[in-house]
């Protein structure tokens, strides 16, 4: 007996969104439906793949290893049906999913793959931004297919390639003369400032900080002179109402292009893994 497909799809959809009830809508299926496919399938296999929990669900580790078949059983197929449909002399075709961080995404993702998206039109391209400490499990799922992140994840069944560096400077606003002692970050858990202030050997346990959510909210509240934050350069040029506070230091974060080690990988993934590979460095460098 050979594993069913529209059991491997239903595991596969579940493991990726991390919902029963989000693969069941994607499926077009009841939940009760998508429910008896997964359990005949662990009953095949006779093993559990999820852990279902009061938080949610994740996998055990045989969901994580057939998760990493059934991603390269995925993508075989996504290409091959592509190649049938529009024929391999069109150009690339499918799904392309990338996660990173904010201050990398929109000022130097997207401009590093502006002219490949506009090249191979038939591409879907799915973005997004998460935490830093969201993106590996992002990876690990399916959600995306690649990540671009500040440090690195060392995972032995990752591919970490090393692009250059974030260069992190702290900014105040042009306007305001009566700037508050305040640093402002993403969120508590954000260490940017921080490391920062590691640098200057400054007390840290007296800072004062506040939040803004993402690299949007926290440059909008320096340009209303509601404090100072660190951010970097490539995100400094593009506002002209900050600048550089005086005789401050800079910090240097890694930026790094992550996927999963696999088999194999569609022409779509390794041709937008060389376009970053190529632009991202020259973007960050600027």
């Amino acid at each position: 007996m050979n594993l069913s497909q529209d059991q491997l799809k239903a595991f596969f959809e579940v493991a990726r969104l991390s919902s029963f009830t989000k693969a069941a809508e994607h499926l077009g299926l009841t939940q009760s439906a998508l429910s008896h496919r997964i359990k005949n399938l662990e009953g095949y296999l006779e093993t559990s793949l999820f852990i279902r929990a009061s938080d949610g669900i994740r996998l055990t580790d045989a969901g994580d290893k057939l998760l990493k078949y059934t991603r390269v059983q995925n993508q075989i197929e996504s290409e091959f049906i592509n190649d049938l449909k529009v024929g391999p002399s069109v150009g690339l075709s499918g799904v392309l999913r990338i996660g990173g961080a904010s201050t990398l995404m929109w000022p130097i993702v997207i401009p590093a793959l502006r002219k490949f998206i506009r090249i191979n039109s038939t591409v879907q391209i799915e973005m997004s931004v998460s935490e830093l400490t969201q993106l590996p499990p992002a990876l690990q799922s399916g959600q995306v297919d690649i990540i671009i992140t500040c440090g690195k994840i060392n995972r032995h069944d990752y591919e970490e390639i090393y692009l250059g560096d974030e260069i992190n400077v702290l900014v105040e606003s042009k306007k305001f003369n009566d700037i508050p002692e305040v640093y402002l970050d993403h969120h508590p858990n954000d260490r940017t400032t921080i490391e920062y202030l590691k640098i200057h050997n400054d007390k840290i346990q007296k800072i004062k900080r506040s939040y803004y959510g993402n690299i949007n909210g926290i440059v909008a509240a320096v340009e209303a002179g509601l404090g100072r934050a660190v951010i970097p350069l490539h995100i400094l040029n593009q506002h002209k109402s900050l600048q550089v506070v005086r005789g401050e230091r800079q910090l240097k974060i890694p930026v790094y292009l992550c996927y999963l080690s696999q088999p194999f990988y569609s022409k779509l993934q390794l041709a937008a893994l060389d376009v970053i590979k190529k632009e991202v460095p020259l973007l960050l460098s600027l």
